[in-house]
């Protein structure tokens, strides 16, 4: 949807969407719209459960075993933090998918045993950082002077590797084992409020990093103790443009 600001410049949208599977829009002197399919596209009068419905099968499949990743990606301003956490008032695709991803595992309790773990890390900068890293351990590492001793505490080195059933993991993250719903939305929020954000010329509070949060899940068959591994991660991409068009500079 608009912006109110964007709405107070008499700015109008630049794209259409002719029906629910494609965008157009028109470029410079061309006479017919471009014309992109998807295989959904949801306009400013769909509502956050109405994109949420459209992808919630995705966690049942995290939970079945399966790698699920979902994430958005778009220049500064066009709404890709909005879409993945939303608000208190219209939550996101996360909140909405912790939500259910409980409930199913609350439906199934009588035939398997699920556990969850949860790391959520941040690229800023080429630095990939560890938003659960709790304070103490955050304000030890980094509270001394430029010039402290080799044997002071450092943060934890993050590496990316593979596990030998081929899923990515981070070496080093803080892996955080929760029980409920609340739990791991409170742990997300804590995480949310130190991730690195500014103003640029295009958005206000703009996100200027990528923000990735996955969910391991692990399940039991209390029948034939048959073991299912899956992962269920929402990435919330920065702005996809280029630098000199959003006005940002330094950090």
């Amino acid at each position: 949807p608009m912006l109110e600001f964007e709405a107070a410049k008499n700015q109008a949208p630049a794209v259409s969407m002719p029906n629910e599977l494609t965008v157009s829009h028109f470029w410079r002197d061309e006479k017919k719209p471009r014309e992109y399919d998807f295989d959904a596209v949801f306009g400013p009068q769909h509502t956050q459960e109405d994109v949420f419905e459209d992808t919630k099968h995705l966690v049942r499949s995290a939970l079945d075993g399966y790698n699920v990743c979902v994430f958005a990606y778009g220049q500064t301003g066009s709404g890709k933090t909005f879409t993945v956490y939303g608000n208190e008032a219209s939550p996101g695709l996360t909140p909405r998918g912790v939500r259910e991803m409980f409930a199913l595992i609350d439906r199934d309790a009588g035939k398997t045993s699920y556990s969850v773990r949860v790391q959520m890390l941040e690229l800023y900068q080429d630095t990939l950082m560890d938003l659960l890293l709790p304070d103490h351990m955050r304000r030890n590492a980094t509270g001394g002077s430029a010039g402290r001793s080799s044997n002071e505490p450092q943060l934890p080195r993050l590496e990316i590797k593979k596990d030998p059933k081929g899923l990515v993991t981070v070496v080093g993250a803080t892996d955080l084992m929760v029980t409920s719903e609340r739990q791991l939305l409170t742990a997300i929020e804590q995480g949310l409020a130190r991730r690195h954000t500014s103003s640029t010329a295009m958005n206000r509070e703009s996100s200027r990093s990528h923000l990735i949060i996955s969910c391991m899940i692990e399940g039991v068959n209390m029948q034939s103790q048959a073991v299912t591994r899956g992962k269920l991660s929402f990435v919330d991409l920065a702005g996809s443009e280029r630098v000199k068009k959003s006005g940002s500079t330094g950090e």
